[in-house]
Protein backbone atom coordinates (compact mmCIF):
# COMPACT_ATOMS: atom_id res chain seq x y z
CA UNK A 1 0.00 0.00 0.00
CA UNK A 2 1.02 3.50 -0.01
CA UNK A 3 3.41 4.85 2.60
CA UNK A 4 2.72 8.60 4.37
CA UNK A 5 5.77 10.47 4.59
CA UNK A 6 8.44 9.63 6.76
CA UNK A 7 7.23 6.56 7.41
CA UNK A 8 7.87 2.66 5.70
CA UNK A 9 4.61 0.75 6.05
CA UNK A 10 4.99 -3.04 5.94
CA UNK A 11 2.25 -6.02 5.48
CA UNK A 12 3.10 -9.12 5.89
CA UNK A 13 -0.33 -10.49 5.08
CA UNK A 14 -3.01 -9.19 7.78
CA UNK A 15 -2.05 -6.02 9.93
CA UNK A 16 0.35 -4.17 9.70
CA UNK A 17 3.48 -2.47 11.16
CA UNK A 18 4.98 0.96 10.93
CA UNK A 19 8.62 1.88 10.69
CA UNK A 20 9.55 4.93 11.88
CA UNK A 21 11.92 7.14 9.53
CA UNK A 22 15.91 7.45 10.52
CA UNK A 23 15.00 11.03 12.08
CA UNK A 24 12.49 9.85 14.22
CA UNK A 25 14.61 6.77 15.06
CA UNK A 26 17.19 9.30 16.36
CA UNK A 27 15.22 11.75 18.00
CA UNK A 28 13.37 8.83 19.91
CA UNK A 29 17.00 7.47 21.27
CA UNK A 30 18.32 10.66 22.21
CA UNK A 31 14.30 10.91 23.84
CA UNK A 32 15.20 7.37 25.85
CA UNK A 33 18.41 7.62 26.83
CA UNK A 34 17.98 11.07 28.41
CA UNK A 35 14.96 9.84 30.47
CA UNK A 36 17.51 6.83 31.64
CA UNK A 37 20.21 9.59 32.31
CA UNK A 38 17.84 11.64 34.70
CA UNK A 39 16.42 7.99 36.18
CA UNK A 40 19.75 7.22 36.73
CA UNK A 41 20.80 10.39 38.98
CA UNK A 42 18.05 10.49 40.94
CA UNK A 43 18.30 6.84 41.69
CA UNK A 44 22.10 7.61 42.81
CA UNK A 45 20.97 10.06 45.23
CA UNK A 46 18.11 7.96 46.88
CA UNK A 47 20.91 5.21 47.51
CA UNK A 48 23.60 7.70 48.46
CA UNK A 49 21.32 9.74 51.12
CA UNK A 50 19.91 6.24 52.31
CA UNK A 51 23.61 5.09 53.10
CA UNK A 52 24.15 7.96 55.02
CA UNK A 53 21.08 8.23 57.77
CA UNK A 54 21.72 4.85 59.41
CA UNK A 55 25.39 6.42 59.80
CA UNK A 56 24.08 9.17 61.15
CA UNK A 57 21.33 7.33 63.36
CA UNK A 58 23.93 4.77 64.68
CA UNK A 59 26.11 8.04 65.87
CA UNK A 60 22.73 9.10 68.03
CA UNK A 61 22.01 6.27 69.35
CA UNK A 62 25.49 5.34 70.69
CA UNK A 63 26.10 6.09 74.40
CA UNK A 64 29.05 7.95 74.94
CA UNK A 65 28.82 9.87 78.15
CA UNK A 66 32.51 11.58 76.79
CA UNK A 67 30.74 13.29 73.82
CA UNK A 68 28.69 16.06 74.10
CA UNK A 69 27.20 15.48 70.72
CA UNK A 70 26.16 12.60 71.26
CA UNK A 71 22.45 13.77 72.35
CA UNK A 72 22.86 10.66 75.20
CA UNK A 73 23.52 11.29 79.10
CA UNK A 74 25.71 9.90 81.05
CA UNK A 75 24.34 6.87 82.93
CA UNK A 76 23.39 7.49 86.66
CA UNK A 77 26.09 6.52 89.33
CA UNK A 78 24.38 3.37 90.96
CA UNK A 79 24.37 4.16 95.40
CA UNK A 80 24.77 1.37 97.68
CA UNK A 81 22.75 0.63 101.00
CA UNK A 82 24.63 -0.77 103.95
CA UNK A 83 22.87 -2.54 106.49
CA UNK A 84 23.57 -2.56 110.17
CA UNK A 85 23.42 -5.84 111.82
CA UNK A 86 25.43 -5.50 115.05
CA UNK A 87 24.52 -3.14 118.06
CA UNK A 88 28.29 -3.96 119.30
CA UNK A 89 31.27 -0.39 118.57
CA UNK A 90 34.81 -0.58 118.54
CA UNK A 91 37.34 0.57 115.76
CA UNK A 92 36.27 0.71 112.76
CA UNK A 93 36.74 -2.69 110.26
CA UNK A 94 35.04 -2.62 106.84
CA UNK A 95 35.52 -6.37 106.03
CA UNK A 96 32.71 -6.77 108.58
CA UNK A 97 30.37 -5.23 105.83
CA UNK A 98 28.40 -6.84 104.58
CA UNK A 99 27.83 -9.84 106.81
CA UNK A 100 26.49 -10.39 110.81
CA UNK A 101 29.19 -8.05 112.18
CA UNK A 102 28.43 -4.98 110.49
CA UNK A 103 28.52 -2.18 113.10
CA UNK A 104 27.29 1.31 112.32
CA UNK A 105 30.84 2.72 112.37
CA UNK A 106 31.90 -0.53 110.09
CA UNK A 107 29.27 1.18 107.21
CA UNK A 108 30.00 4.35 107.86
CA UNK A 109 33.62 3.86 106.97
CA UNK A 110 32.35 1.44 104.04
CA UNK A 111 30.21 4.41 102.60
CA UNK A 112 30.52 6.53 99.77
CA UNK A 113 29.15 10.09 98.80
CA UNK A 114 24.88 9.60 98.76
CA UNK A 115 25.29 5.74 99.95
CA UNK A 116 22.52 4.63 102.89
CA UNK A 117 23.15 3.13 105.84
CA UNK A 118 20.05 1.22 107.48
CA UNK A 119 19.61 -1.09 110.06
CA UNK A 120 18.48 -4.56 110.30
CA UNK A 121 14.79 -5.63 111.30
CA UNK A 122 16.02 -8.48 113.38
CA UNK A 123 18.21 -6.18 115.24
CA UNK A 124 15.45 -3.71 115.91
CA UNK A 125 12.48 -5.78 116.42
CA UNK A 126 12.78 -4.77 120.15
CA UNK A 127 14.39 -1.71 121.59
CA UNK A 128 18.45 -1.63 121.08
CA UNK A 129 21.20 0.42 122.24
CA UNK A 130 24.56 1.28 120.32
CA UNK A 131 26.80 2.42 123.06
CA UNK A 132 30.23 4.26 121.54
CA UNK A 133 33.37 3.14 122.52
CA UNK A 134 35.71 4.09 119.96
CA UNK A 135 34.64 7.99 120.37
CA UNK A 136 32.50 10.18 118.42
CA UNK A 137 31.23 8.73 114.28
CA UNK A 138 32.75 11.44 112.21
CA UNK A 139 30.87 12.08 109.00
CA UNK A 140 33.29 12.82 106.27
CA UNK A 141 30.86 12.17 103.39
CA UNK A 142 27.09 12.93 102.00
CA UNK A 143 25.54 9.88 103.01
CA UNK A 144 22.16 9.24 105.17
CA UNK A 145 21.59 6.83 108.20
CA UNK A 146 18.28 5.72 108.32
CA UNK A 147 16.66 4.19 111.45
CA UNK A 148 13.64 2.05 111.70
CA UNK A 149 10.44 3.12 111.69
CA UNK A 150 9.37 2.01 115.34
CA UNK A 151 12.44 4.56 116.89
CA UNK A 152 13.64 1.21 118.54
CA UNK A 153 17.15 2.29 117.75
CA UNK A 154 19.19 4.52 120.43
CA UNK A 155 22.84 5.37 120.12
CA UNK A 156 24.37 6.49 122.98
CA UNK A 157 28.05 8.59 123.96
CA UNK A 158 27.46 7.36 127.53
CA UNK A 159 28.38 10.47 128.45
CA UNK A 160 32.03 10.11 127.14
CA UNK A 161 31.71 10.96 123.74
CA UNK A 162 29.91 13.49 121.13
CA UNK A 163 27.99 11.20 118.87
CA UNK A 164 28.15 12.40 115.67
CA UNK A 165 30.74 15.21 114.43
CA UNK A 166 29.54 16.23 110.98
CA UNK A 167 32.99 17.53 108.81
CA UNK A 168 31.51 16.75 105.22
CA UNK A 169 34.12 18.91 102.55
CA UNK A 170 36.22 21.12 104.57
CA UNK A 171 36.81 22.66 100.95
CA UNK A 172 34.19 25.00 100.22
CA UNK A 173 32.26 22.31 98.66
CA UNK A 174 29.60 21.18 101.37
CA UNK A 175 27.94 17.34 101.09
CA UNK A 176 24.43 16.78 102.46
CA UNK A 177 24.27 14.61 105.37
CA UNK A 178 21.13 13.13 106.57
CA UNK A 179 19.74 11.44 109.70
CA UNK A 180 16.02 10.26 110.19
CA UNK A 181 14.56 7.97 113.16
CA UNK A 182 17.13 8.14 115.68
CA UNK A 183 17.05 8.25 119.10
CA UNK A 184 20.76 10.31 120.27
CA UNK A 185 20.68 10.22 123.97
CA UNK A 186 23.71 10.83 126.62
CA UNK A 187 26.18 12.73 123.95
CA UNK A 188 28.89 15.16 125.56
CA UNK A 189 30.59 17.89 123.14
CA UNK A 190 33.27 18.67 125.53
CA UNK A 191 34.95 15.54 124.62
CA UNK A 192 35.22 16.28 120.45
CA UNK A 193 38.51 18.23 118.88
CA UNK A 194 38.77 20.79 121.52
CA UNK A 195 41.24 22.55 119.60
CA UNK A 196 38.87 23.81 116.32
CA UNK A 197 35.99 26.27 116.63
CA UNK A 198 32.85 25.25 117.99
CA UNK A 199 34.20 21.50 118.50
CA UNK A 200 32.97 21.35 122.02
CA UNK A 201 29.43 22.13 120.73
CA UNK A 202 26.85 20.18 120.18
CA UNK A 203 26.76 17.06 122.12
CA UNK A 204 24.90 14.48 120.23
CA UNK A 205 26.27 16.18 116.84
CA UNK A 206 28.18 18.61 115.66
CA UNK A 207 28.22 20.19 112.53
CA UNK A 208 31.71 21.53 111.01
CA UNK A 209 31.09 21.49 107.90
CA UNK A 210 28.24 19.97 105.68
CA UNK A 211 24.33 20.27 105.06
CA UNK A 212 22.29 18.51 107.34
CA UNK A 213 18.98 17.25 107.52
CA UNK A 214 17.61 15.58 111.15
CA UNK A 215 13.95 13.90 110.38
CA UNK A 216 12.03 12.25 113.39
CA UNK A 217 14.65 11.81 115.65
CA UNK A 218 14.55 12.16 119.44
CA UNK A 219 17.11 14.04 121.44
CA UNK A 220 17.27 13.21 125.56
CA UNK A 221 20.17 14.11 128.25
CA UNK A 222 22.94 15.56 125.22
CA UNK A 223 25.53 18.36 126.59
CA UNK A 224 27.94 20.92 125.35
CA UNK A 225 29.07 23.95 125.04
CA UNK A 226 26.97 25.85 122.76
CA UNK A 227 23.67 23.38 121.87
CA UNK A 228 23.46 20.74 124.13
CA UNK A 229 21.72 18.46 121.38
CA UNK A 230 23.17 19.94 117.75
CA UNK A 231 25.47 22.85 117.06
CA UNK A 232 25.63 23.73 113.86
CA UNK A 233 28.83 26.16 112.71
CA UNK A 234 28.69 26.49 108.86
CA UNK A 235 26.19 25.24 106.43
CA UNK A 236 22.76 24.21 106.57
CA UNK A 237 20.87 22.73 109.42
CA UNK A 238 16.93 21.52 108.71
CA UNK A 239 15.38 19.79 111.89
CA UNK A 240 11.95 18.44 111.06
CA UNK A 241 9.49 16.75 113.50
CA UNK A 242 12.24 15.71 116.25
CA UNK A 243 12.00 16.09 120.30
CA UNK A 244 14.34 17.50 122.35
CA UNK A 245 14.53 16.34 126.05
CA UNK A 246 17.00 17.14 128.82
CA UNK A 247 19.72 18.33 126.94
CA UNK A 248 22.21 21.32 128.15
CA UNK A 249 24.57 24.23 126.64
CA UNK A 250 26.59 25.67 129.64
CA UNK A 251 25.59 29.18 127.39
CA UNK A 252 22.38 27.98 127.61
CA UNK A 253 21.09 27.05 124.26
CA UNK A 254 20.25 23.51 125.39
CA UNK A 255 18.54 22.37 122.26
Amino acid sequence: GAASKGVSSFTPGKGSFMVPSRRKQFALTVFVSLVSFICCVAGWNALAHRAETPAKSRILQTPNAASSTSGVPAPSPVFATWTVTSAADGPANVANCPGPGCRLRDAIANANDSDVIVFDAALTAAPVTITLSSGELTINKGIQIIGPLNKNLTISGNNVTQIFYVNADPLGNPKDVAFQNLVLTKGNGFSAFSGLIGSKSGGAIGIRFGNLTVNNCTFTNNVGDSGGAIFNLFNTLKVTDCTFTGNKGDDGAGG
